[in-house]
């Protein structure tokens, strides 16, 4: 698909995945790899998107997590890396062009209202601006 389409202009950019993770929640029945962690999934990210740029050095590149951070001290699920995402070591890659962060207000487990939705994405803003 690369190849076919890197000399389009309707290409704004090419997206490794949707939404990495290494295992299942609730909405995904998925098994988790016993040695998955976020160290696999950067390393993945590292490999396809260099692939990605030698077919196409033209388009932008980028990840599509959902912005998680990888601070196992912290009990908050979006920030303890237990999903294994690291989206700040994702964006760090040098052929990864933009990051990537989906809110999903109210729709969380772990976000039971707006304003505490709200409080993570303004906090994911001001930390990475």
């Amino acid at each position: 698909m690369v190849t076919r389409y890197r000399n389009s202009p309707a290409v704004f950019a090419w997206e490794l995945t949707n939404e990495p993770r290494c295992g299942a929640d609730s909405a995904r029945n998925l098994p988790r790899g016993p040695n998955c962690t976020p160290t696999v999934i950067v390393d993945w990210a590292k490999e396809i998107s260099a692939y990605i740029k030698s077919l196409d050095p033209w388009h932008l590149v980028g990840v599509g997590d959902e912005g998680f951070f990888n601070e196992p001290w912290k009990q908050d699920v979006p920030y303890n890396g237990t999903n294994g995402v690291d989206t700040e070591a994702l964006a760090k890659i040098e052929t990864i062009d933009f990051g990537t962060y989906h809110t999903y207000p109210v729709r969380r487990l772990f976000l039971p209202n707006l304003g505490v939705s709200l409080h993570l994405t303004l906090g994911l803003v001001d930390r990475n601006a």
